[in-house]
């Protein structure tokens, strides 16, 4: 079997859980749908792309939301911080260290 330095796999609900942002940050009680409706959309794939910063991103989730941007990425950046991997899967994804 060939060596693979690299490793293309899609991340959501194969690695971790796809739902794992859609916590409400506190007194946005529409962000859960806003968020998952943003999948396929055309600012997700400008976001994806690289093309809309994360900032950029909240400002527009916060103008639908009517809440300030910062909250949102507040809460963007602290659910990323909580991200849990699923254990078999993150085992595979990584290399065995040599020991």
């Amino acid at each position: 079997m060939p060596d693979a330095r690299y490793l293309l796999w899609d991340f959501g609900d194969t690695l971790a859980d796809q739902r794992w942002m859609w916590p409400s940050p506190a007194g946005v009680p529409g962000w859960t749908p806003r968020y998952a409706a943003l999948a396929d959309s055309d600012l997700d794939a400008r976001w994806n792309l690289g093309h809309t910063t994360s900032e950029e991103l909240a400002a527009e989730l916060a103008a639908d939301l009517d809440c300030r941007a910062e909250v949102l990425l507040a809460h963007m950046e602290a659910r990323c911080g909580e991200l849990q991997f699923f254990e078999r899967a993150w085992a595979a994804a990584i290399p065995p260290r040599a020991c």
